[in-house]
């Protein structure tokens, strides 16, 4: 099964029941493109597991354990001092894209509070994981940074403005597909979902 917007809003609907109101106890991360949340919500732990690796990006819940290095890569130290003991606000997700926002309240060193969101982005070779601040949209850090030299088109690296990535199909939670055009597909053999892959963002090939 290909990990496309329709997978992505059902793990959100279940990340959403799981884990929103839930603290952030722990923050390890087990290889370059992983990182695992433990949070504790009602009297129990979950473990979300966050992927952005090219080839398998996605984001369940789990219960395997992984050892982890012995020293904590820059970015799960990032994310312990900016996250952890912070509280997860809600789970969303950007129309029916595979981008997933994990909002979450904590506070800074004067002890005010800060929202920040963790940004999982779904995206085969362009996945990412990345930390923005709420108040200003703006990049604390991402586990893959993406230079002008590397994309003229979007950069991801701290201090910059965090934007989503373009897509030039529709979003069919806005767009609305016409019954006549639905028709018409239905006319070509095996063509019906080459026509919501086409046009729609989420839907995979398959």
């Amino acid at each position: 099964m290909s990990y496309d917007g329709i997978v992505t809003r059902a793990i959100v609907d279940e990340l959403n029941k799981t884990i929103t109101g839930g603290k952030i106890s722990k923050i390890n991360q087990p290889s370059d493109n992983e990182i695992n949340l433990i949070v504790y919500n009602n009297k129990k732990n979950y473990k979300v597991l966050l992927n952005a690796s090219s080839n398998l990006a996605r984001v369940y819940i789990t219960d395997i354990s992984k050892q982890n290095p012995l020293a904590a890569p820059n970015f799960c130290m990032f994310l312990r001092k900016y996250l952890q003991g912070g509280t997860i606000k809600s789970v969303r997700q950007n129309g029916i894209d595979r981008v997933i926002f994990i909002d979450i309240k904590t506070y800074d060193e004067l002890s005010f509070e800060v929202d920040r969101t963790l940004v999982i982005e779904l995206m085969g070779k362009y996945s990412n994981i990345i930390l923005i601040n709420k108040e200003d949209n703006k990049i604390v850090e991402s586990i893959n940074h993406v230079t002008l030299d590397m994309s003229r088109v979007r950069q991801v690296y701290p201090g910059t403005v965090y934007k989503l990535i373009e897509d030039s199909k529709k979003d069919i939670t806005i767009d609305r597909v016409l019954p006549s055009d639905i028709i018409k597909q239905l006319e070509k053999p095996n063509k019906l979902f080459k026509f919501f892959y086409q046009n729609y963002t989420g839907f995979s090939p398959t």
